[in-house]
Formats: C-alpha cells, structure tokens, sequence
C-alpha cells in the first residue's frame, strides 16, 4: 500500500510539472518616426512561436500573441507566455494607411534565462522607427525572367519593355547588358558569372546594404539614390568543386543584396551629366549558370521614368507596367 501511494503522488507530481505555464515575457515598444517624434495612436503586435501544426512538407508553425496600440509617448507594453523567448514583432497598417511604412523585427531574449516564471530581462524596451510616407511616384516595377541564349555573348535588356533589346525581343533601349561566362559541369562542379555592364559612360550600378526580409520598414532604401558612386561592370560568380566542403562555395546572388543604378545618361557638350534614370534592385539578381539558355531574373527591379528624379520611393499602386499577374504585382515601395 505504502508503495503505491508513493508512486501515485510522483505521478501527481509529474503532472504539475507538465501543467506550468510558459515563462513570461513583457516588451516596452517604442515608436517613432526617423526624426525621433513619438508616434500616438500606432498598431503594434507581437508574436511567439505556440505549436506546429503537422501536415505536408514540414507542416505549419503557429504564432500568436498580443496587439495594442501607443499612447501620447508612442509607448506600449505587450506580454504573453513563451515556450521559446523568441518574439516576432510589427508596427504600423502599412502603406494603405497614408501616413507610415510599416516595421517590425524580431527579438529574442537570452536562452532559458528566466526566474520566479519570467523570461529576463523583464520589459526590456524596443525602438521601432516608422519612416513617413512622403512623396511616392509611379514606376516600372517587375521582376523580369528571361534566357540568355549562349554563353561569352552579351544581351541588351529594356527595363521600359521588359524583354531584350531586338532582334531578340521587343526592346529598343538596351539599359543593362547581360552576359554569362565560365562553365557548368553539373551541380557539385561548376564556376559561372553573370556579369552586368552598361552602354553609356554614366550609366553604372552599386550595392548598398538592407536588412533581410521580414526585419526592419517595408520601405527598405534609402529616400534618393545617390549622386555618384557608380560602376559600368558588376559581376556575380558562383563556384563550387565536387567534394569541396560548404563554406568553400560562392554565390554573390543571394537575396540581400541590393543595388542603386543609373542608366540612359546623357552628357552635355562639356562632357558634364546633363540627365539620367535612376533606379533600384531588391533582392538582387539571379541566374543559371554558364550554359546555353541561362535563366536570368533581375529580382524586385524598379524604374523611375522622371529624368534626374532620384527618388526612390515607390507607389505599388502606380506601377508602369499594366498587364503583370497577380503574383507578379508589387506590393511594398
């Protein structure tokens, strides 16, 4: 008898170990704009990560969490249970609100730091800026697919039409050139490059830097891209020997990289920059290989058609480009 009441109150004991609750967390988020004005009246929510619901592929995780809204401050504190302490978080109705880009991010607080049920620190506070909306314009918006028929032999591309300069499409203004090199020998044996270069002496391209996706505004550029800077050939290399270990690999085409370009430049008769469009590049470029029929695709690619306007905030609702499918649509600036 004594022996079962023992094991029958481990087993209660069990039980309320399985029936505790998640630690804790509390967040102080601040909002403001890039000028550093509290921002009233702002949507922010957070999420965590609840349970994965099991289905085909790996299945669905599941995040809920709290929402609320800043007071005079542009404070507000949110707190939920947590099996992981990490927490996804956004502010603001993005766009179609008329006022603000919305932001978000994640944080994670430190791994199984928690005492007395609360993950540490306890109400830590978050700064999330929300950039205005402030002059929007129309633009050329696609993220154009296309093959490059043979290797070594440059391709001109229309970003007005979005298909090669003819004869081998409808364009008639060759913006970019395109043109991959190297060899493709299968999968683990390979080292290609696509190289971009441009036609007139101040067209050019450069890199600058955003924070991945899902981190940071849906308005990921800066305001205006920049007044020089610019260089006429970008090449993207990707290598990789058989049996060369993962961290030997290259591949420049990743999609955080993101570039500013200037293209359709005219000079004056002192050889001066007279005018320009001025455009960007998302989440970069992407390509096959070095073989015949590569595929190419300039990802998240926007134009703006007003010479020497470097404005680079977008309208997804006044896109150029009138006949793209749903998909294809853009929808952040």
């Amino acid at each position: 008898m004594k022996i079962r009441i023992v094991i029958a109150l481990n087993t209660l004991c069990l039980g309320c170990l399985w029936a505790q609750p998640e630690p804790s967390a509390q967040i102080t988020f601040k909002v403001i704009d890039d000028t550093g004005k509290p921002l009233t009246n702002i949507p922010v929510n957070m999420g965590t990560y609840v349970k994965t619901i099991h289905g085909e592929s790996f299945g669905k995780d599941v995040y809920e969490g709290p929402k609320g809204k800043t007071d005079t401050n542009g404070l507000v504190t949110l707190t939920c249970n947590s099996k992981t302490g990490g927490f996804g978080y956004g502010a603001g109705g993005g766009i179609l609100d008329g006022y603000y880009y919305d932001n978000g991010g994640e944080f994670w607080f430190k791994q199984e730091e928690t005492k007395d049920g609360k993950w540490l620190p306890w109400n830590p506070t978050v700064e999330i800026i929300l950039k205005p909306i402030i002059d929007p314009s129309p633009a050329y918006f696609s993220s154009p697919e296309a093959y490059i028929k043979k290797t070594n032999q440059k391709y001109g591309f229309d970003l007005m039409v979005g298909d090669w300069v003819a004869p081998n499409g409808r364009g008639q203004n060759a913006d970019f050139f395109l043109e991959v090199a190297g060899y493709w020998n299968g999968h683990t044996n390979y080292d290609s490059t696509l190289i971009v270069s441009f036609q007139n002496s101040f067209d050019g391209i450069q890199e600058y830097q955003t924070l991945p996706h899902g981190r940071g505004s849906a308005f990921r550029s800066p305001r205006e891209s920049p007044i020089d800077g610019y260089i006429q050939e970008l090449r993207l290399r990707k290598a990789r020997k058989p049996s060369e270990p993962m961290a030997n690999w290259v591949d420049d085409t990743g999609k955080d990289h993101s570039y500013f370009f200037r293209v359709r430049s005219v000079v004056d008769e002192s050889g001066n920059l007279r005018s320009a469009l001025y455009g960007k590049i998302e989440n970069g470029f992407a390509f096959g290989g070095a073989v015949e029929n590569c595929f190419i695709n300039i990802r998240s690619c926007r134009l703006n058609p007003k010479p020497n306007s470097r404005n680079m905030e977008f309208d997804p609702k006044l896109n150029l480009f009138k006949n793209l499918k749903v998909e294809e649509q853009p929808r952040k600036p």
